[in-house]
């Protein structure tokens, strides 16, 4: 390739690539996955198409520029921190700078096991059994005091936060009439087990079902198994969202303020089994805007 055509060619693909860079947060949300395997198919995707190209051009045996002056490592490192912010903000949803000063141990471990990956489930529970105390800190603001997780809040009751958990898969199991209602629960439950699938929400009626999973479960058997007894429905592409607090079930107005700002969002499935957590199925494409709403309106509009 001449130096000529090189020049011509090298505008079209700086636009080319800016293009799909900008459309990449689209593709993020549309593909359901999570942070981690998204940045591992963006490596994997993209390592064979590098690798064919890095081949071809030492075919060419064209000796590539080597940044030589401080102007030349300037540019390199802003695209470099270009890049990572424009990664930084694929995956962070920023609501605002209030900070929550005290959680309860049942709050913490409902935001982790929906969203909020601050503090793992597991880690809760031997802190709870040894009845410590623990503090969060912004590893970016370590002079901020933090949110202090203890087990046994002090705050009074009301929404603490907001969190939502991506790719999930609602299935509805609805008995056939045929079949008696009474052990049909059962028996939906006893071919999750025995494919040690597990399940988030839950929501019943006398001869219905409806529960999430997460996204990225194999429901080929669960299905075959469970229409073998039942009419099966699954609904991929779905988003929980959950209204995490405490005293939730004491607090007047609660629901109606987040079905209120839920507006006209269709909503899938809805489950209180506690007074910590409120939590409900959305379109995933709705979901951050379903977390912005609920956010002004229970939480930005106490300050």
């Amino acid at each position: 390739m001449t130096k000529s055509r090189t020049a011509r060619l090298a505008l079209p693909a700086l636009i080319g690539g800016a293009v799909g860079i900008a459309f990449a947060p689209i593709f993020v949300r549309l593909s359901q996955v999570g942070p981690t395997a998204t940045a591992f198919w963006r490596l994997a995707l993209a390592i064979p198409l590098l690798w064919l190209w890095a081949t071809l051009r030492n075919r060419e045996k064209v000796r590539p520029r080597k940044p030589a002056t401080k102007s030349d490592y300037a540019l390199l490192i802003a695209a470099g921190l270009f890049f990572a912010g424009e990664r930084h903000g694929d995956e962070i949803l920023q609501l605002g700078d209030l900070r929550l000063i005290e959680l309860g141990y049942e709050e913490a471990v409902e935001l982790a096991y929906f969203g909020a990956r601050v503090i793992h489930p597991a880690a809760a529970k031997h802190a709870v059994a040894g009845d410590v105390s623990l503090v969060v800190r912004n590893a970016e603001r370590p002079e901020q005091p933090g949110t202090r997780i203890r087990p046994d809040t002090r705050r009074a009751s009301g929404v603490a936060a907001i969190a939502y958990k991506p790719a999930v898969t609602l299935i509805r199991v609805r008995s056939r009439p045929m079949f008696m209602a009474y052990g049909f629960l059962a028996r939906v439950f006893e071919v999750l087990a025995r494919h040690r699938t597990p399940v988030d929400l839950v929501a019943t009626s006398h001869t219905s079902t409806a529960f999430t999973l997460d996204g990225d479960e194999s429901l080929g058997a669960v299905r075959e198994d469970l229409g073998k007894f039942a009419e099966v429905e699954v609904l991929p592409h779905l988003a929980t969202v959950s209204v995490v607090g405490h005293g939730l079930l004491q607090e007047p107005g609660i629901t109606a303020r987040v079905f209120s700002a839920l507006g006209q969002t269709p909503v899938h499935l809805i489950s209180q089994a506690s007074d910590v957590s409120l939590s409900f199925l959305v379109e995933a494409i709705e979901a951050h805007d379903v977390v912005r709403r609920l956010h002004a309106e229970l939480i930005e509009s106490r300050t």
